[in-house]
């Protein structure tokens, strides 16, 4: 795994055991072994390579891969751009940016009808109120 803040140079830090804590999973790094140490890497971001990753059902997505995807209803129409996305208990919401509008979309099938990873296009067919066009 890989710790580094923006501008500055990142670090691989071997992981050395994971465990879950409540809804978090708490992560113990070689090298990170005080609450000072801890402190100094407070706001970085966390990255991995992508082979580590577990592999995906049918119909499921990385939220990295989903990211600036464009984003078209059902009828053709372009909508905008997925750049964001919230987790909820029970689905999550996709943040859609485009025409000068923010759109927040659930993340369910009824909804998301299409996923094109290489063409970097979605397709939905939004529920009856969902948008206002």
């Amino acid at each position: 795994m890989f710790i580094g803040k923006a501008g500055e140079e990142w670090k691989e830090y071997p992981v050395t055991s994971i465990r879950e804590h409540g809804s978090l999973h708490l992560l113990k790094v070689s090298e990170v072994d005080s609450v000072e140490k801890a402190e100094e890497l407070r706001g970085s971001e966390i990255c991995i390579r992508k082979e580590v990753l577990t592999e995906k059902e049918e119909g499921e997505f990385f939220h990295f891969e989903l990211l600036d995807l464009r984003v078209y209803l059902d009828t053709g129409q372009y909508l905008g751009v997925l750049k964001g996305i919230f987790q909820t208990g029970s689905n999550d919401v996709y943040v859609i940016e485009g025409q000068g509008k923010e759109y927040l979309i659930p993340a369910i099938y009824q909804v998301v009808k299409e996923v094109n990873l290489s063409e970097k296009r979605m397709v939905i067919s939004p529920m009856k109120g969902l948008l206002d066009l």
